[in-house]
């Protein structure tokens, strides 16, 4: 159960990043029987985003006022990227350079007891990448990486 005051996506901005392209080309870590291209999951867009989370019940306005779509592939976008602390990443880059990048930029930027959520963590025969290059980032500190029964998503804690 997770509690939100009301109001809360008032005092808060989203940023997702997104190439809108599919991916990258893939790294030699990236190697699985999914046989992962560049240009695959080229299929989204921005439309389709907002209308997700419509459907999760964020109104347009909300939408309109707090969410950033940065768009263009991670080498790109991410370095030069600026922002304060952050409170929550959900980090679901599946490829091995997209995540190395990510971790690098903003998981310093994450606040003590702030959360980072890993979509494909530890799904070694679909995301070999991704995994090795979380398992790298954290070294020891990948036993700190937890799973949501309800959601079954890997996660940390910033400690």
């Amino acid at each position: 159960l997770v509690y939100f005051e009301k109001n809360f996506i008032d005092k808060k901005f989203y940023y997702g990043f997104d190439s809108f392209e599919g991916y990258p080309e893939p790294s030699k870590f990236d190697k699985s029987f999914r046989d992962a291209k560049k240009g695959d999951w080229s299929h989204t867009n921005e439309k389709y985003v907002i209308q997700i989370l419509s459907e999760l019940g964020f109104s347009s306005n909300e939408i309109e006022k707090h969410l950033n779509f940065v768009v263009g592939f991670y080498d790109n976008t991410i370095p030069s990227f600026e922002c304060g602390k952050l409170c929550l990443i959900h980090l679901d880059c599946d490829l091995y350079e997209s995540t190395k990048i990510s971790l690098n930029k903003f998981f310093p930027k994450l606040e003590k007891n702030g959360v980072i959520i890993f979509g494909g963590y530890h799904n070694q025969k679909q995301w070999p990448g991704m995994t090795k290059a979380i398992d790298e980032f954290f070294g020891d500190d990948a036993k700190l990486i937890k799973y949501d029964q309800i959601s079954n998503k890997p996660y940390m804690i910033k400690i």
